[in-house]
């Protein structure tokens, strides 16, 4: 399977593996962080550490052919039907309050 090799000055730290990835850098203020997150055919959302940069950091991502990945350190389920109904609730509640 396809997946993306994180490697930060020279040493391996992530191999994400999954159905799809996304791999964020964000600045906050002075500070940088490497956000990893990803998902599966199932719907379920996975998410790993966030990594702190510091100055002078260089980040490496390969794709590369793997079949394991590292493991997330978090996994939530997605439960379709909660999430429609409470489309469906807030959307009622929307229209009598005369918003939509």
């Amino acid at each position: 399977m396809k997946s993306l090799k994180i490697t930060i000055n020279n040493s391996d730290i992530i191999n994400l593996n999954c159905f799809y990835s996304n791999v964020i850098l964000q600045r906050t203020e002075n500070f940088y962080y490497l956000l990893l997150f990803g998902g599966d055919e199932l719907k379920n959302r996975f998410r790993w550490k966030t990594i702190i940069l510091r100055e002078g950091d260089k980040i490496n991502i390969k794709v590369v052919n793997l079949d394991i990945g590292t493991a997330p350190n978090k996994k939530e389920s997605v439960d379709i039907h909660s999430i429609k109904t409470e489309f469906e609730d807030l959307k009622l509640e929307l229209k009598n309050k005369g918003v939509i």
